[in-house]
């Protein structure tokens, strides 16, 4: 974790004072510590260079840690299944087959074949607008953030660091990848530590409706689809606007306020409120920011397939059904 951090650090349980004990660090970070929150006396630490900030009674869903549990699960009840996923051709797996084939080859430290499957699987997942509309709002968040003098970025629920990395590769930006599963993180962060950018990236794990940040201590922060991703965001929006101090930027893929059909599932999961874009311009304005749209795009997006072979394996939830949607960024600026 960098040390210039640590002053903006609090308990995110109480927000109080944390008491630091490192057991370990060089001239840029701090790989190993404890700490003590010095009023609830909730402990946390930091362990190979991972800040790991998780409250107790945390509710929010890991499903990417669910989906890999239930892997590991299936794998080893169903060696064959296994073995039949990692001999097939490639017109014989899915999208969904493909990014699973990936990860297990990326554990096996073949990164570049792994690599090539999930540049396929991404290409076999989305449609031609999705991918493209996407591309031009990395490029053009990118650019704005090579504008900016701030030389920090806090990046929220980074997931595998898509835009992070992204940030890194056509940046000087040092970025803080953050996320809710130490699973996802210590991934991330290994790939990214081994593509040479450890000086420049740290990863904290926390739950993003309570964050461990001081109050008004980030300037710039940004996130890809991050808002859409946290099922019943709560109180989300005003957690974020207590820590920001400045600008934050969210790629977001908008619902139309007249497709039922998705609105509806949308409902299910607790997250209308962060696809349609009047509600979530809404919710962003209520809890302190002024609100502006940039860069629109707008796309056909399609439901994502799942597996051939790993039958009921899926990608994304949604959309469940085809639609238009709105490509985008928000900019919310703090009023404070």
């Amino acid at each position: 974790m960098f040390k210039f951090l640590k002053e903006r650090l609090v308990c995110p349980q109480c927000y109080n004072e944390l008491v630091w004990d490192v057991l370990k660090d060089n001239e840029i970070k701090i790989i190993k510590a404890n700490i003590k929150c010095s009023s609830c006396g909730k402990e946390y630490f930091i362990q190979e260079g991972i800040g790991n900030f998780l409250v107790e009674n945390v509710n929010q869903k890991d499903l990417w840690e669910k989906q890999e549990s239930y892997l590991d699960k299936l794998f080893k009840a169903n060696q064959k299944l296994k073995e039949k996923l990692m001999s097939a051709e490639l017109d014989e797996m899915s999208a969904a087959d493909l990014y699973i084939k990936s990860d297990i080859l990326k554990e096996m430290g073949q990164d570049k074949k792994a690599k090539e499957l999930n540049d396929i699987a991404y290409q076999r997942a989305y449609t031609e607008g999705y991918i493209a509309a996407t591309e031009k709002q990395f490029k053009y968040l990118v650019n704005l953030l090579k504008k900016d003098d701030e030389q920090v970025v806090v990046d929220i629920a980074s997931g595998p660091c898509t835009l992070v990395k992204r940030i890194l590769y056509e940046t000087d930006l040092k970025v803080v990848a953050t996320d809710f599963s130490m699973k996802i993180a210590n991934k991330a962060y290994e790939e990214l530590y081994n593509q040479g950018y450890e000086d420049r990236v740290s990863y904290l794990v926390f739950d993003s409706k309570k964050t461990p940040f001081k109050k008004a201590s980030i300037p710039i922060m940004t996130t890809y689809l991050g808002l859409q991703n946290i099922e019943n965001p709560g109180n989300l929006l005003l957690e974020i606007n207590r820590i920001c101090s400045g600008a934050f930027y969210s790629i977001c893929n908008l619902c139309s306020a007249n497709d039922k059909t998705n609105r509806s599932a949308l409902r299910k999961f607790g997250l209308e409120s962060m696809y349609v874009k009047k509600l979530l311009i809404e919710g962003l304005r209520n809890n302190g920011f002024n609100v502006e749209v940039l860069n629109s795009i707008f796309a056909k997006s399609s439901p994502t397939p799942t597996g051939k072979i790993i039958k009921g394996i899926g990608i994304d939830r949604f959309p469940v059904a085809d639609g238009i949607f709105e490509h985008c960024i928000i900019r919310g600026v703090s009023k404070k």
